[in-house]
């Protein structure tokens, strides 16, 4: 008797844990199938064309005149009367030296603007810039320095005010600035700020084209599915049998190179075929990414 009983114990522990397996297992079937429902109802498609793909070099520096003078000291530098920041006028005394006679002459000002650099023990000069007049100096890796030209445009965005400026590329440093083996070349954009307010020293940066690929294949890149080394992009056929595993209405694609929306692809017969594009706001299980 006491056999049976324990028997019939484990028998509706048995039936109680795979009543519990089973409604788990139908939970998760239907939030899986809510979440491929989603899918579908948001899928959005595009078609595989050719189009061009634009790389840039983007760097960051800070704001220097592009209109600058100095003033180079003649004798021995006795007094300094200006300090980096002050505004002077053309021939306004900044300092004062002192002749082998021991006499004192005046430094003065060749132009109106802002002290930007004091004689020192590496350059004995005043440097007075125009603050109206605005360039960026830029590191350009040595990947893309070889691709610039003189005289190109070039965008400057000034992060503080979140404004955009065009300007033009007018000198290429052609020496090096290396660190760990790899070297950077200073290139200088020139631009016209117009009327809005900038000051010596913002932070800016330039994004300027070193590369342009036309008439290629290009999808957007959250139409790119990765699964291990492999690259696929999903058919729109698939929408209409979404029942079917996607796999197999996958269409292996060959990338090439990329700007930061799209991808150049290459494959067999890619040209016009309707592809999905996922939504980059929501996250999708059944795509390796």
């Amino acid at each position: 008797m006491a056999k049976t009983k324990r028997r019939n114990k484990w028998i509706k522990r048995g039936i109680i844990l795979s009543l519990i397996a089973l409604v788990g297992f139908v939970i998760v079937s239907q939030q899986r199938e809510a979440a491929q429902q989603r899918l579908i109802d948001n899928a959005k498609t595009t078609t595989i064309q050719k189009g061009q793909i634009e790389l840039f070099a983007l760097a960051s520096g800070r704001l220097t005149s592009s209109d600058e003078s100095a003033v180079a000291i003649n004798g021995t530098l006795s007094r300094v009367l200006v300090k980096v920041g002050d505004q002077v006028e053309l021939n306004q005394r900044i300092g004062e030296t002192r002749d082998v006679m021991g006499n004192r002459l005046a430094v003065r000002a060749n132009k109106a603007g802002i002290i930007t650099s004091l004689p020192n023990a590496i350059n004995n000069e005043f440097v007075i810039s125009n603050p109206n007049k605005f360039k960026l100096v830029v590191n350009i890796s040595e990947r893309d320095v070889s691709r610039l030209e003189l005289g190109q445009s070039a965008e400057i965005y000034v992060q503080s005010l979140d404004l955009t400026f065009e300007g033009t590329v007018t000198n290429i440093g052609l020496i090096g600035n290396t660190s760990l083996d790899f070297s950077t070349y200073p290139v200088t954009v020139e631009f016209d700020h117009g009327n809005e307010p900038l000051f010596l020293g913002m932070s800016a940066s330039a994004r300027i084209s070193v590369s342009v690929f036309d008439d290629i294949l290009i999808i957007p890149f959250e139409a790119l599915i990765i699964d291990g080394t492999q690259r696929f992009v999903l058919s729109s056929d698939w929408l209409q049998n979404s029942q079917r595993p996607q796999r197999e209405y996958y269409i292996p694609v060959t990338t090439g190179v990329a700007d930061v929306y799209n991808v150049q692809v290459s494959g067999d017969n890619l040209e016009g075929q309707t592809i999905i594009v996922l939504d980059p706001s929501s996250s999708f299980p059944f795509f390796r990414r």
